[in-house]
């Protein structure tokens, strides 16, 4: 049982219920060792980087900041992110070089 709702909780990647999956496992007596805890436990911890990553994208570009738009970009490419907001900040990103460009044309 414990085992299904660890599979369940990692193919849904859901977050809540991987941390959940994994506070059953360990309040079992004796506490349930499974491969499947290693896996749920760095999936939360990718999860939450991606979301870190997501929202200093949003925030990066709600300020047009392209030096913090690089970095994040960077990490979002390391971590072979997939978002929405990924693909809005690389098209912010090559704008704003293009207005730095024109106005360093000028």
């Amino acid at each position: 049982q414990t085992v299904q709702l660890l599979e369940t909780a990692i193919a849904a990647r859901n977050k809540e219920s991987l941390k959940s999956a994994v506070k059953k496992a360990a309040d079992m007596t004796p506490p349930f060792e499974h491969a499947l805890i290693g896996t749920a436990t760095e999936l939360v911890a990718r999860i939450e980087k991606e979301e870190e990553v997501i929202a200093g994208l949003k925030k990066a570009m709600a300020a047009r900041d392209r030096a913090q738009l690089v970095e994040l970009l960077t990490q979002a490419t390391e971590m072979e992110l997939e978002a929405d907001e990924v693909r809005q900040g690389e098209a912010l990103k090559l704008r704003l070089e293009e207005e730095e460009a024109t106005i360093d044309s000028i």
